[in-house]
């Protein structure tokens, strides 16, 4: 078995490939920079870490002495044992570790099943270019669980480590993290305070990564036992968030392997599904027992949203706050006329049918703001007005109250009626003002807002009195 590194900032991890004399179990961890990390002939490039031996682990070095970075075999995935430091201070060797966790249960089968990133000759959309490096042959680790870049080219490749927080990640096969305490499984989650006789997780996950309103989730996990697979009582599954059980795991055919079906309407009984357009993700965790007592648990997480876009769920129904009636801009928010018809939801809000600015919605009722003398314009504006000869709302105004306002000087209109109210305006047609003579009211001139009247009629009738039409 020859020891391939792969070079990367950071952690770099030297997989066992076919070909070359010589390995045992185990796998030796690299750590540095790029560049011949075991000089060629499995000694680390003195030049490169020329600060081993001062018995302190300093940058660059993958550990020093017994100073291992607190790293255990199970942090690494690599099941029980302890780590050491091999000499030059430029890599771990893992010969001591029990060895990885075994391959998914389907890996072999060419098809890519939960658990696994590629099978086979099977690498999905995967290769040399998809990863960051350059051409090259791409192939798929032994165990399914991560791609072997070794017959790629040079270059950086990005790793994938998503929600995993130890182990390799699938991708690039650079350490994702390690576990301050607990183990970490082979979903890349420490799991804590696990007795070494308890029962151990080989993969736990769910069939969908999404879950839509309606659809039906599938939890499986596989589990091993050192006292025996018959050991094993069973689990069950656990929101994470309120500790509410959603159900118990059914074994499967396959020795060791569990499942749970879990429905969109159970998830709500668990917890009642409420959530916006982007869903929400929630974190399930599945405990098993041994017939010791023992325990052990893993985590997965899981998306639950609505399938139409732009909708959100209200009590596990999914609508589109949007335009919902009965939930509009929010759950429970039920859009209805006093009285009558005239309202719908629009973008999330109450709004009058005509899409309209001068229709507007009034405790409840939807106004017609361009005549209501009681809502003019606004709610809440009035055009009852004691000093003119008539106040009303007017459509032609936009929503405009407009009254008649008398004086007896030769003016304008547009003095008078900033004078009479505040805010006032003239209105912007020719007949804004009417003059009257000492004929009588049908003696009368029309004015626009910046013609005074002439002092008679060209009659020998006088001027009497001006009469202004004003906006306010």
């Amino acid at each position: 078995m020859k020891p391939v590194a792969l070079t990367m900032l950071g952690l770099i991890t030297v997989g066992c490939l076919p070909g070359g004399g010589g390995g045992g179990g185990g796998m030796t961890l690299f750590f540095g920079d790029g560049g011949d990390v075991d000089g060629g002939a499995g000694e680390p490039d003195a030049a490169m870490l020329a600060s081993c031996g001062n018995g302190v682990k300093d940058p660059g070095e993958a550990c020093e002495g017994t100073d291992v970075g607190g790293l255990t075999c199970d942090a690494l995935g690599l099941g029980e044992g302890v780590p050491t430091c091999a000499p030059g201070c430029a890599r771990l060797d893992t010969s001591g570790c029990s060895g990885a966790p075994p391959p998914p249960a389907g890996c072999g089968n060419g098809t890519i099943d939960e658990g696994e990133v590629c099978d086979g000759q099977n690498l999905g959309n995967a290769s040399c270019d998809t990863l960051g490096l350059d051409p090259g042959t791409l192939r798929c680790a032994a165990d399914c669980r991560r791609f072997d870049p070794s017959g790629c080219g040079g270059g950086d490749c990005e790793p994938t480590c998503g929600a995993r927080v130890c182990g390799p990640d699938p991708t690039c096969g650079t350490s994702c993290g390690v576990c301050n305490e607990g183990a970490c499984n082979t979903q890349g989650q420490c799991e804590v305070n696990r007795d070494p006789s308890a029962p151990r997780f080989l993969q736990f996950g769910t069939n969908v990564q999404v879950l839509n309103d309606g659809d039906t989730a599938v939890f499986t996990a596989v589990l091993t036992d050192d006292d025996g697979i018959d050991d094993l009582i069973g689990g069950t599954l656990i929101d994470a968030r309120t500790g509410s059980t959603l159900g118990s795991f059914v074994s499967a055919a396959q020795e060791g392997a569990y499942s749970l079906r879990v429905t969109w309407d159970d998830f709500h009984t668990s917890s009642p599904l409420n959530f916006g357009p982007n869903g929400e993700e929630r974190t399930f965790r599945a405990e098993f027992f041994d017939a010791g007592g023992l325990s052990s648990s893993a985590e997965t997480t899981l998306r639950l949203r609505c399938g139409s876009a732009g909708h959100s769920a209200c009590d596990a129904v999914c609508f589109d706050l949007q335009t919902d009636q009965n939930n509009c801009g929010r759950c429970g928010n039920v859009v209805r006329q006093n009285g009558g018809a005239g309202i719908e939801c629009r973008q999330g809000a109450p709004a009058c049918v005509q899409d309209d600015p001068l229709y507007f919605i009034c405790d409840g009722v939807c106004i017609d703001g361009r005549f209501d003398d009681q809502n003019c314009g606004r709610c809440g504006k009035t055009c009852n007005r004691s000093d003119t000869g008539f106040s009303d709302c007017r459509a032609s105004e936009y929503g405009n109250c407009v009254g008649e306002f008398v004086v007896n000087q030769r003016t304008t209109c547009r003095q008078v009626c900033p004078q009479k109210v505040p805010g006032g305006a003239c209105t912007p047609y020719e007949d804004t003002g009417r003059a009257y003579y000492s004929e009588g009211d049908r003696d009368f001139e029309d004015v626009d807002c910046d013609t005074a009247p002439p002092p008679d009629d060209g009659w020998g009738n006088d001027f009497q009195r001006l009469h202004c039409y004003c906006q306010y």
